[in-house]
């Protein structure tokens, strides 16, 4: 009888030590996928900062672009000279001015 419950408790045992293994085997499992499921989650929030930071220059240099344009159509010199060419129109002579009060 002796025998016999030794067996038992060493059956007992490598049940328990494998049930051990296998937990500890999944536990570990899962930490690597989470982990490598953060990993790829970081990787593709930096290719997107990237391609905002990219995008941002772009806008700005557009932005430039935009802001020297408005500069260059609105110059008092090239109004004049459409003024005058385009449209004849003249500067006005000193009898045509009405001041009003």
């Amino acid at each position: 009888m002796g025998n016999n419950n030794k067996k038992r408790i060493k059956k007992k045992s490598k049940k328990k030590n494998t049930i051990k293994i296998f937990i500890l085997f999944f536990i570990f499992m899962g930490e690597f996928f989470v982990y490598a499921g953060i990993r790829v989650e970081c990787m593709h929030i930096k290719y997107k900062i990237s391609k905002a930071k990219q995008i941002q220059k772009k806008l700005e240099s557009y932005k430039k672009t935009l802001i020297l344009e408005k500069e260059r159509l609105g110059s008092p010199e090239r109004i004049h000279k459409i003024a005058t060419t385009r449209l004849n129109l003249s500067v006005p002579k000193h009898n045509q001015i009405i001041y009003m009060y």
